[in-house]
């Protein structure tokens, strides 16, 4: 048993050993759907991450957009004005820099939120609540969440109970809600037209 457990820990370390990674530049527009170790986005280049994604590490440099539509990264990275979008998918660690700007409208997991400098992360959702270094709340489609987000220098600090500046929230209706208001609209629109025959 123990040459079997040296043998999967001696595959496991060539393995990562031979990690590549994925470099875009300029104007590039790259789609991902399968498993990438490195990818590093610079140059007001563009990034889509979808369901099938599997990313190790990803960096958004110089202006360039990333868009997270689904799968799994373990680290994200956000730099020099670049823009992060997501509407799903699992992340581990979001970390943003520099005078990156991150919109999240859904997540399906995230671990750690941390922010420094001037970013910005805009959150979407609902009910929010920030305790002990905990946001939680709803986003639009009624899932809850709940991630840590802190600015990067307090996290081995007391966690407090105020939600760092520059995480802003933003409350949409939840669609029960919404459709609650096109139905009351479209009965209201019905009724006056009854009332005017």
């Amino acid at each position: 048993m123990k040459i079997v457990n040296k043998i999967i820990a001696v595959t496991m370390f060539l393995a990562s050993s031979c990690v590549y990674s994925l470099t875009i530049n300029g104007n590039d527009a790259v789609d991902i759907n399968g498993y990438e170790a490195n990818i590093y986005a610079y140059d007001q280049s563009t990034l889509t991450a979808n369901s099938a994604s599997d990313i190790a590490w990803l960096y958004a440099y110089d202006e360039s957009t990333i868009n997270i539509n689904g799968g799994e990264t373990s680290w994200l990275y956000g730099y020099d004005n670049s823009t992060i979008n997501i509407n799903a998918g699992d992340i581990g660690w979001l970390k943003l820099y520099g005078e990156s700007e991150t919109n999240i409208s859904y997540l399906n997991d995230l671990s750690w939120l941390l922010v420094n400098d001037d970013a910005i992360v805009n959150i979407y959702g609902t009910g929010f609540s920030y305790s002990n270094g905990h946001l939680s709340g709803s986003w639009a489609n009624g899932s809850l969440f709940s991630f840590l987000a802190l600015e990067e220098s307090d996290i081995y600090s007391a966690r407090g109970n105020i939600l760092p500046d520059n995480i802003v929230l933003h409350s949409v209706p939840e669609p029960s809600s919404f459709a609650l208001l096109i139905l009351g609209l479209g009965l209201l629109i019905r009724n006056r037209k009854i009332y005017q025959v």
